[in-house]
């Protein structure tokens, strides 16, 4: 059974309220798993966990009919389609271990936590799979979405590998469906679309967030919990940044074990990630109470838990 430990926190997707009978419930939950939109962490997933249900996560979607025992998201969520490419999903998976990222629906996806929902239930995402070169032919995801990153481990030949959940991936208005406009500071496809106040870069607290000031990157926990800086998402290799920052998906270089295992050694084309401020040393992130961490692409001024 494979353990790969978390490094991209679930706090990328939080907000997300279901509208289906099943699910009047809040957002998705926050993690403190490390990475470029949260905390620090070492949350494992199991593979192998998820081998029950009908096997239709990830299928495309239209409605709820074409995903047998499961949900389309195209009309799941209150904001707007989200994925520029619908599918189907499992509406209640479940998370036997809160301090690890399960797979769910035969191994199709992975159980992320939804808010407001009862205790070791969660909702069932497409999930992907990447390595070095970027991702994977038998890991893609459906159609035009983007393959956010959750988590790590190494192969049987001991070289780094990537999973993720298909979320988002949307660049223009023509990308969406349903009339929906493309948020592209989310990459999200949205039914009405939110102005932001603060530029990239700017010092940000989670009110800031939740009132639509900016996507404010900020940590979970910790003396810094609910401070950051503005960033927007970014696909690795595709979006341009603005001036100063860079996207990164901040995937480890090395993993927790004694002695640290190599992992990933450069920037992972072509996934979901932020657009981060470059740092030198502590100073150019003190500011925005954030760390001055290395990572596969480099160092970033990134969420710390300490």
């Amino acid at each position: 059974m494979r353990r790969v430990v978390a490094f991209f926190s679930a706090a990328a997707i939080t907000g997300l309220v279901g509208v289906s009978a099943c699910s009047s419930a809040g957002g998705v939950a926050a993690g403190d798993a490390g990475g470029a939109t949260g905390g620090e962490g070492g949350r494992p997933l199991d593979a192998g966990k998820g081998s029950t249900g009908p096997g239709v996560t990830g299928k495309v979607c239209t409605t709820d009919k074409d995903c047998t025992g499961g949900v389309c998201s195209s009309g799941y969520f209150d904001r707007g389609t989200l994925n520029p490419t619908a599918y189907c999903m499992m509406e209640q998976c479940d998370i036997t271990d809160p301090t690890a990222v399960e797979s769910c629906d035969q191994d199709r996806g992975i159980c992320m936590g939804i808010a407001n929902r009862p205790a070791g239930k969660g909702l069932c995402f497409a999930g992907c799979q990447f390595n070095q070169a970027g991702i994977s032919e038998i890991g893609r995801c459906p159609g035009k979405n983007d393959c956010q990153p959750i988590g790590y481990a190494l192969d049987e030949q001991n070289k780094p590998l990537g999973v993720g959940i298909c979320y988002g991936g949307c660049g223009s208005d023509a990308d969406c469906t349903s009339g929906d406009k493309c948020q592209v500071e989310r990459r999200l496809c949205v039914r009405t679309l939110e102005t932001f106040s603060k530029a990239n870069g700017e010092a940000c607290t989670e009110a800031d967030d939740k009132a639509g000031k900016c996507d404010c990157l900020l940590a979970s926990k910790g003396p810094n919990a609910g401070k950051g800086y503005c960033s927007t998402t970014c696909l690795t290799g595709g979006t341009a940044c603005p001036a100063g920052f860079l996207c990164s998906s901040a995937s480890p270089s090395s993993d927790s074990s004694s002695p640290p295992k190599p992992l990933f050694t450069a920037e992972i084309p072509g996934i979901g990630g932020r657009c981060l401020k470059p740092c030198a040393a502590q100073a150019d992130c003190d500011a925005i109470s954030t760390k001055c961490r290395e990572v596969a692409g480099g160092k970033f001024c990134l969420p710390s838990s300490t």
